[in-house]
């Protein structure tokens, strides 16, 4: 089986409608990052989430969220295991489907007849970062309602949730 096949349906469903158990994956990680009350929406395209990257702001504090959610985790799985394993066993988790991801990504815009470069660097940059988040939360013993597993779960589902947005004073999480 190569790496890719490995990966099934990453970006596979990106652009077609969500599903209940999207919507509640996309409600459960933006609930346990503290940011409950955003709306959330369905981006058409790989062309218009590339319009939604470059033209919203991002909700104040989402990445920060993120961040610190990140780095609890990586505190206490050093705890559990040290940081020379902690690094080999997240190097592990990630390093082999890097490229996996990237191909993932260019097959699934071009799909759409989508090139973009930047934006497929993108897409798999966040998939590997949710692969990386996953293998943290899982080595730190995070509950399964963690966002992290929330996240990683909405990308192997075949989404790529884009994150949170502002809309004039409104949150929005939008996933493509």
């Amino acid at each position: 089986m190569s790496a890719v096949e490995a990966l099934p349906v990453r970006f596979g469903r990106c652009g077609g409608p969500i599903d209940a158990d999207d919507r509640a994956l996309v409600q459960a990680w933006i609930d346990a990052l503290g940011l409950s009350g955003a709306s959330i929406r369905c981006v058409a395209g790989w062309r218009e989430a590339a319009t939604w990257l470059r033209e919203r702001r991002f909700v104040e504090g989402f990445w920060a969220s993120e961040e610190r959610l990140r780095l609890e985790l990586r505190d206490e799985a050093a705890l559990r295991l040290g940081e020379a394993e902690l690094l080999e066993r997240l190097t592990q988790a990630t390093g082999p489907i890097i490229d996996a991801l990237r191909e993932a990504a260019v097959a699934a815009a071009a799909r759409e007849s989508v090139l973009d470069e930047g934006l497929i660097r993108a897409a798999a940059g966040a998939a590997a970062l949710a692969e990386h988040q996953r293998a943290l939360a899982q080595l730190a013993g995070a509950p399964a309602a963690h966002p992290f597993f929330c996240k990683h779960r909405l990308f192997a589902r075949g989404r790529w949730p884009l994150g949170l947005f502002d809309d004039a004073g409104r949150a929005i999480a939008a996933i493509l």
